[in-house]
């Protein structure tokens, strides 16, 4: 199993008196972050997508979870899309034997008479404005052949000798929700090589997640019958000597990268027990970006024993340590959020 990735590696040390300085600290609030994959080739639903009700996806968990002390700024912003449409008096009218036409209301007999009227109502009640308006076109017409400008519309018209306007019957229209993003920004500082270690494998773990992986595919071969016709391309070769040639198929898709599942905690020191902090929920996310500054004071400074094997914790390679970085972390969520989510803490 994968070592607990924590940031920091340990707690301060408890003091006799928890009111001074050195007093213990108790509990600590962390932002744990759990890759995982979807498992798209045994999802029951055929569907990798979050937003099917009642869809399953399957998560394959990555490597032991992330936890990273409460970062300085935490938002939840909630956004929702709306446009703005001018319905006009003919607008609203067609909104309303829509709504009865689509309501089960049929267009024939009584109700057919009523749309009828409705409609005719509706067209002399446009007579007066649809007189203006054709007044105010004739006398622009005019003006353009006098060569001078005239820029009044049928409303304007209508404000000046009459004192009113029509109605725009303006409405806003709902188009949809939007997915939540998160921001999250961390200043690890290494206070030991230990916890230099524990800094670099978390900065791997992130970056790791939200990138792509190359397909691996396999072997084909292109074979010939025993009338040294092309028969088939197969992964298999029954008879090497009917080979003609052969080709991989690996690099030819890339796989979506991990996903993330992001949950509020606090640890209790003296107890020694994780519990869930309920600030806010989050729903399945995807990070978006990842950036990491290792010069955050201004100034490059690494360790002395800068250049070091990261064989033990099983990273392979070599790194170099600094001292202390900034990284900042964006996420989207998946699954967009409803009323119903907000009733359970989202």
């Amino acid at each position: 199993m994968s070592a607990t990735l924590r940031y920091p590696i340990r707690t301060p040390v408890a003091g006799n008196n928890p009111y001074s300085a050195d007093g213990s600290t108790g509990t600590v609030d962390y932002l744990k972050m759990q890759r995982f994959r979807v498992d798209y080739e045994n999802n029951p639903s055929g569907y990798g997508g979050q937003n099917l009700p009642g869809a399953n996806a399957n998560p394959i968990l990555q490597g032991s979870p992330c936890y990273l002390a409460m970062p300085p700024s935490l938002t939840a912003s909630y956004s929702a899309s709306y446009n703005q449409v001018e319905m006009g008096q003919l607008g609203v009218l067609a909104g309303q034997i829509a709504g009865q036409i689509a309501g089960g209301v049929g267009a024939s007999g009584d109700k057919a008479t009523q749309i009828t009227g409705a409609l005719q109502a509706a067209a002399g009640s446009l007579v007066e404005e649809a007189a203006f308006s054709a007044g105010a076109s004739m006398v622009s017409a005019v003006a353009d052949v006098a060569g001078t400008k005239m820029g009044a519309s049928g409303q304007d018209f209508q404000a000046l000798t009459k004192g009113r306007v029509m109605n725009p019957f303006t409405e806003q229209v709902f188009n949809g929700i939007g997915f939540r993003n998160h921001e999250f920004g961390f200043k690890m500082l290494a206070r030991s090589y230990k916890e230099a270690q524990s800094i670099l494998s978390i900065i791997k773990y992130l970056k790791k997640g939200m990138l792509p992986k190359m397909s691996q595919g396999q072997q084909m071969s292109i074979v010939k019958d025993d009338e040294g016709e092309i028969s088939s391309m197969s992964s298999f070769i029954a008879n090497p000597d009917n080979q003609v040639a052969s080709y991989s198929t690996a690099g030819r898709y890339l796989e979506v990268p991990d996903r993330y599942m992001l949950t509020f905690v606090r640890h209790d020191g003296e107890m020694n027990k994780i519990n869930d902090l309920p600030h806010y929920k989050f729903q399945p996310c995807v990070m978006t970006a990842c950036s990491v500054n290792y010069t955050p004071d201004g100034q490059y400074v690494s360790f002395k024993d800068a250049i070091t094997s990261l064989k033990d914790i099983k990273d392979g390679g070599d790194q170099i340590f600094v001292p202390a970085v900034d990284v900042s972390l964006s996420f989207a969520e998946t699954k967009f959020i409803t009323q119903g989510d907000i009733d359970t803490g989202y």
